[in-house]
């Protein structure tokens, strides 16, 4: 999500606990920095997403492997590092960023213009209401942790749909169809050949995981961030060796135990919400590679073939039973888990120290 924002929204919950959970007026300043926060976020978005970019290519390439063959290195065989360096030395185009290794990058660049956008707007109308919620309990859990896990699924559930289309060029660039040169190509293609419905094939995977991964992310990280944050900066002087640990390093470094206590409890989320969620990426994503098929190719050949439960469950069980056999279960499921976890590990450091930066040169809770 926008880290920025998720900040922001926190540091401003956390004042609302003190005194009225009315949210104050919108002011013009608070305009032009929410404006501000979309286009720089935006472009810090695509600058670590474009860092990323090689571990992004190679783990679409594990997870579609076997349903593109136009050229690109066998990762089963090669493995991850090797066909990340024939990646790099196999040039595509004399245009600047534009080869083997970043195929695709431009549709996950594209994606995360209107992702800041729609999180920027969920984050104030669907995040922050949960915070008004009691700490109560109910059957047995919390209410606000469970407030917060619908609240931030919804919102994801909102991201997918709007990002899909983007996602679904990004997966069919990246695993190489040969056919489809640019994201433009790809998706006006694929609406002339197959309807617009195509660009949403396996959304319902993206739906299930985006709410699954936004719920986790946002129970663990916005659900202990006030708590971290009072430990870290608020907590009395104790006379326990961690207490004295604890604020010899806030003492000394202040920015630097924020930054890296914020980056972990944010990576330490994203890695358990990624357990749950990776393995319905990794069947949506060799879904995706079918729709750009021809119809003589498909599974289920039908022009409806994106609607029905009953379908769904069907190609989904599938797609899983055809993988299985294949690499066995477990890899069916999580191959090429590592390199998503240090994609994700590369662009929440990136994003976080620029939303370091921003909180130090705006000061959103002053």
């Amino acid at each position: 999500n926008s880290f920025c924002t998720l900040l922001a929204t926190m540091e401003h919950a956390v004042n609302d606990e003190k005194g009225s959970n009315k949210p104050p007026p919108f002011t013009s300043e608070q305009v032009k920095l929410l404006f501000s926060n979309i286009f720089v976020g935006g472009a810090i978005g695509a600058v670590a997403k474009t860092v990323a970019a090689p571990f992004e290519r190679v783990k679409i390439l594990y997870q579609v492997e076997g349903l593109s063959k136009q050229g690109t290195p066998n990762v089963r065989s090669v493995g991850a590092w090797r066909c990340m360096f024939d990646l790099a030395r196999k040039p595509t185009s004399s245009r600047l960023f534009d080869n083997a290794l970043m195929r695709g990058n431009g549709a996950d660049c594209l994606r995360y213009v209107p992702y800041v956008v729609c999180a920027n707007a969920l984050n104030g109308t669907l995040v922050r209401p949960a915070y008004s919620v009691d700490d109560g309990d109910f059957l047995g859990l919390n209410k606000k942790l469970m407030a917060l896990w619908m609240y931030g699924g919804l919102a994801g559930t909102f991201l997918a749909f709007f990002c899909h289309p983007f996602d679904y060029a990004h997966v069919c660039l990246a695993g190489d169809r040969a056919q489809f040169g640019t994201v433009s190509e790809c998706i006006v293609w694929t609406m002339r050949a197959h309807g617009v419905g195509a660009l949403y094939h396996g959304f319902y995977l993206s739906a299930i995981s985006a709410f699954l991964f936004r719920g986790v992310q946002m129970c663990g990280f916005a659900g202990l961030y006030p708590t971290m944050t009072e430990t870290l900066y608020g907590r009395p002087k104790g006379e326990t060796m961690l207490s004295t640990w604890r604020e010899k390093i806030n003492t000394t470094f202040p920015s630097t135990a924020g930054f890296v206590s914020q980056v972990g409890l944010a990576l330490s989320a994203q890695a358990v919400a990624l357990c749950v969620t990776y393995p319905l990426m990794c069947m949506r994503n060799r879904m995706m590679m079918t729709a750009a098929m021809s119809r003589e190719q498909r599974t289920y050949g039908n022009a409806a073939y994106w609607f029905g439960p009953r379908r769904w469950w069907h190609e989904t069980a599938d797609t899983f039973a055809q993988r299985r056999r294949e690499v066995g279960a477990f890899k069916a499921l999580y191959r090429g888990f590592h390199l998503e976890l240090a994609r994700t590990a590369i662009v929440t450091t990136i994003i976080a120290g620029h939303a370091a930066f921003w909180r130090e040169k705006y000061k959103p809770h002053e």
